[in-house]
Order: structure tokens, then sequence, then C-alpha cells
């Protein structure tokens, strides 16, 4: 056999073994299609069975055996000795093994009663009925089965054979498939196809894995306050980059929950804009803000990332409140535009979203349809940021919406926190101008500064700052998510936003903190 046939079977077997629950055949064990078989079926070294045949439990194949097209092994799986039931409901008896020995054939069609013994080297002629144990190297035939003849002329050719069966099992030339006059049938050419489907579909599955990481996602899990968090102590290669999330649940290396002498820590708080969604650990925002930040006295800058998916200004004080600020100097939220009338994200969706999994998907392929495929052909409720202007629960939301702002403002100066609001646009919102921009949220964001001001709460609005300008475009992926260049930009703004709310232009240590506080009094 070519090596490309012996690959398609080894493919096909390796399916149709998961896919029957096949756990005790040999790996060169082979069984065509349309044959359904128990899943206690024991096969050894070579064996062999043919299309559509039907073999019930307790049946075991020796070496080199081989059962032809059709076959069944029935019966003796009802009692019908129980008088005054029916056999229906007279249950089933204790099925005695079948076994076909070492190099035996059962011919097409034929019928073996559950329970006989095919001898070894023995033969069963096409369309036979075997009720009985059939000896070694005979020939049996017809209804009921009986002897036709020996397999062997002589006993110095069977001892032959013997010794041959004796020895440890081995590889040998399969026999070549039949030539037809018309060509090969349409079964078999449809079983090339579909072996060539088999492998095409394999190797994406191992590029998929191998390259691009698929199914291994960044796991969720519910949280009845929070609503979702990222799983603890992950870490990954996603679409080629580097994911981990710490032990708090963030996007960031491990941390202590209190900074170390002479460290300015800053936590951000926001959604799967601050996440990164997929982007390299070393690409988003939060990672390259540390080296933007100049303290005036030597100090090291700590920069925290607790984010998720689809995380509202609920939800970013609700892990607040959980977890506290980790006694960081700042705390900035970051808030979108969607995020303004977006309401509180329940755990509802953790878990049956394919976008929230709390669990790797057993196959690359199906999240790459799941999750990346099938959204761009078929609309899905679950994305937050579409909103109807008209739709009545708007002003609700937002309105339920300041109260946790202010809240989350009085919660983190509690805790000696300086607040910082860094607010992300859509993509609709600053890369396009004149009537093809999108308003939607202007009046939601002209209240919701007026709130930020009025609470005396810094706000770094990047809807004003990047509308219309050139490579605005280029700052998001999809209508909401930031690239690389959309991160960069982002710290590089708040870099400046920091350093420009001190008067000196510098942030210092203070004696009464054991960690680094800035001084926003102005002179």
């Amino acid at each position: 056999m070519n090596t490309a046939r012996r690959l398609a079977r080894h493919v096909f077997m390796t399916f149709r073994r998961w896919r029957h629950g096949l756990r005790n055949v040999h790996s060169t064990f082979y069984m065509a299609a349309g044959s359904q078989v128990s899943r206690d079926l024991v096969a050894r070294e070579f064996s062999y069975v043919g299309p559509e045949c039907r073999l019930g439990p307790q049946v075991e194949l020796g070496p080199y055996s081989m059962i032809g097209p059709r076959v069944s092994i029935v019966g003796g799986d009802h009692r019908f000795d129980q008088p005054g039931i029916p056999i229906i409901f007279s249950g089933r008896p204790i099925l005695k093994p079948t076994v076909i020995e070492a190099d035996a054939w059962i011919g097409n069609g034929a019928i073996l009663m559950a329970g006989v013994r095919i001898g070894r080297g023995s033969i069963v002629a096409a369309g036979a009925v075997v009720s009985r144990d059939v000896p070694p190297y005979e020939v049996h035939g017809g209804v009921p089965a009986r002897k036709i003849r020996d397999r062997f002329a002589s006993q110095d050719e069977r001892d032959v054979h013997d010794h041959m069966l004796s020895q440890p099992p081995h590889r040998g030339e399969y026999c070549p498939p039949l030539q037809e006059a018309n060509g090969p049938k349409p079964r078999h050419r449809a079983s090339i196809l579909a072996a060539g489907a088999i492998l095409l579909l394999a190797a994406s599955e191992i590029c998929l894995r191998a390259i691009w990481g698929l199914a291994d996602p960044p796991l969720l899990q519910k949280d009845s306050e929070i609503g979702s968090l990222y799983q603890p102590n992950q870490r990954l290669r996603r679409l080629g980059n580097e994911i981990f999330i710490n032990a708090y649940h963030q996007r960031c290396a491990a941390v202590q929950s209190h900074p170390s002498s002479g460290t300015l820590r800053v936590l951000v708080v926001g959604d799967s804009v601050t996440f990164g969604t997929t982007l390299d650990q070393s690409e988003i925002f939060t990672s390259l803000l540390p080296g933007l930040i100049r303290p005036a006295q030597p100090a090291s800058v700590e920069v925290l990332n607790a984010s998720a998916d689809s995380w509202g200004i609920g939800n970013q004080l609700a892990y607040l409140r959980r977890f506290g600020t980790f006694d960081s100097s700042y705390v900035i939220l970051q808030i979108g535009s969607h995020d303004l009338v977006q309401r509180k994200s329940t755990c509802e969706r953790v878990g049956i979203d394919p976008a929230l999994p709390t669990r790797r998907p057993r196959l690359a392929l199906g999240e790459a349809w799941t999750r990346y495929l099938r959204p761009r052909f078929v609309a899905s409720s679950s994305v937050p940021w579409k909103v109807r202007p008209d739709d009545p629960e708007i002003a609700g939301r937002f309105e339920q919406n300041l109260v946790f702002l202010t809240e989350t403002i009085r919660f983190v100066r509690a805790r000696r926190a300086i607040l910082l609001i860094v607010h992300t646009p859509n993509r609709d919102e600053v890369a396009m101008i004149g009537p093809k921009r999108n308003g939607q949220f202007d009046r939601w964001r002209a209240r919701f500064l007026r709130t930020a001001a009025a609470e005396n709460v810094p706000v770094l609005d990047l809807t004003k700052r990047w509308c219309g300008g050139s490579e605005s475009a280029h700052y998001f992926f999809d209508a909401v998510h930031l690239t690389e260049e959309g991160h960069q930009a982002v710290a590089n703004e708040l870099g400046l936003f920091i350093q420009e709310l001190t008067p000196s232009q510098s942030i210092s240590v203070t004696e009464q903190s054991p960690h680094v506080l800035v001084n926003h009094e102005k002179p």
C-alpha cells in the first residue's frame, strides 16, 4: 500500500475510533464506512471490518481476521423463556462472547449467531448462517452452515501456517483495490474526496492551534456582583501575541496588594478597550504608560490593568469595591462612548456567548467559526455599543451610570487616590466629519463631562482630541477597539495629561505615605 493510502486509512480510523468510542482496538485495525459496532469491540492487529456490518456486544477479532461487507453478528439478546411475559419485556440474558480467531475470513452477507467461535484460519462462505462453532482451518457455508472442505490440503501446510500465526503480528502488503472496467465506484471516489477533506481539516486545525493559538482563548468566570472576571493566573499566546493575567484578574504582571516604597502605582479600570483584545501584552497602553510618566524624583512606575469584556461603569465600581485600589496614587477609569448608556453587565452571557468563554473549545475550527466568522454573517444582539437613539431605556441607563460614577469618585477619594477619566470614542465619531459623523452620544457626553467637571475630576476626552484627525481611522480595527497605533496614541496622550496636572511637571514622593502621591495643589 502506498504512503498516501496508508495515511488516509489512519486518518479515517482516528475519526471513527473517536466517533464510535472504540477504546479496545489496535491502531492497525480498520473499519470501513457504514458499519455499526458496539463500543466494547476488541480488535487485534491488522483486523478488518467491511462496510455496512452490524456487530453486537462481546465481539473479539483476532489478528489478520477479515469480516466482509454486510456481515451481522446477532442473536441471544432477548430472553424468551419467561412464561406470562412478552419477549419485549423479558429483559436480556448474559451474552456469550463471539470470538473470531486469527486469520479467519467471514464472507459477504454472512450471519453469525452471538456466542459462536470461528476457529483460527477458518473461512465462512458468503451468505452462510453460522449457529455453531467452526473448527480451525475449515471452510463452512450454507444455511445452516456446514463444512464444505478443509482450507489446506495437508497437515504440513497447516503446520506452516500455524507457525506463522504464532509469531508476533507484522505488517504486509494489503490487497490492491479491484480494477473495474468503468473506473472506481462512486463510493470509492467519495471516500477519496472525504479523505482529502479530512486531511485538509486536520491540517487547518493544527495550523490554527500552532500559529494563531485558537482553541486556547483567555477564559472568564461568572461573578454575581462584577458580572465577569478573567480567570486568574493565565498565560497564553493568542494570534501570535502574549497574554498573561495575574492573580487579581488583571492583564499585567503579578503584583502585591501594596506597592513598595518609592513606587508610583497607577490602577487603570476599563472594558475590552483597556484589555486590548488580542494585542500583545507589550502593545496595550497600560504597558506603554510606565515609560511615559517621569517622576521628578527617582521612582519606579507600576500600572495595573483591571478590565474585562463588556464592563460598564457599574462593573468597574463593583471591581473596586471587591479588590480596592491597591494603594494606587492614581485610579484611571477608561469610559467609552458606548459605556455612557450601557447597562451594568451581568454574568448571564458568560459561558454562552462565544466571546465570553469559561472553558476551552474542543476544536480551533469551531472557535474560528463561532467567534470570528459567523458574526460577520449573522447579526449579534450582544454588541453593547449598537444602541438606538430612540430607545426609551437609554435615559434611565445614563442616569444610573452617573450614579455609579459619583459613587466611584467618592470611593476612590476615600482611599486617598486621585481619580482621572480617559474617555475613548467610537471610530465613527472621530474618523468621520460632517454629516457622516455619528453624533448619537454627543448629548450624553456633554452632560457626562459637566458632571465630571462639577466633581472636579480631570477628564482626558479623546473624542475632542482625535476628531477629524487624519490618523484617527488607523487607531481602530473595528467600531470600538483600538489597534496597536491606537494604544500608543492613548498612552502618549495619557502620559502627557498626567504630567500636565502638576504645576512643576513632576511627580514627588511624600513622606506621609509609603507610596507615591501627586501634588495637585496650585501655587
